[in-house]
């Protein structure tokens, strides 16, 4: 079945707007054990992040954590308190508004098989999954072209 974008957004989109330590809560129990990360270590890492300049893009609830742009590129990382299908939702929606900035490219660092194949199996057609550029940032990247579409 083929949704218009009005009927994606409404059937995708977040129905209820939780807190930031909520997101995050959510964030760990999904996420901490397999990638080694408490609660406190994930409030602590949101907190460094912005004492050093990063800013926030929320959508839904997805803070996208962008670290570093230049050159129309930015480099980014989320923090997701909604279900896969939503994220995958907020992803779209965070990739619009950059396009929509001006910037070209965005990219994430992974380093875990579970995140390799998920992405492996959700990637759009402006992705592609590539050795790290800064392996001290992860094994991986994902790497999202924003000057075409999906």
């Amino acid at each position: 079945m083929k949704y218009s974008s009005k009927h994606f957004g409404e059937k995708f989109k977040s129905t209820k707007q939780m807190s930031i330590e909520d997101i995050v809560k959510k964030d760990i129990a999904v996420n901490g054990k397999r990638l080694g990360v408490t609660l406190d270590q994930g409030i602590t890492a949101l907190t460094n992040f912005k004492t050093n300049g990063a800013t926030f893009k929320r959508v839904g609830n997805t803070l996208f954590i962008i670290f570093e742009n230049s050159n129309g590129i930015i480099k980014y990382h989320s923090v997701n308190g909604d279900p896969l299908k939503t994220f995958l939702y907020n992803c779209l929606v965070f990739f619009s508004f950059l396009h929509e900035q001006g910037y070209t490219q965005a990219i994430t660092y992974f380093s875990d098989s579970y995140t390799q194949k998920l992405l492996q199996k959700y990637k759009l057609q402006n992705q592609a999954i590539e050795p790290s550029n800064d392996p001290k940032q992860g094994a991986m990247m994902l790497v999202t072209n924003l000057t075409r579409s999906a």
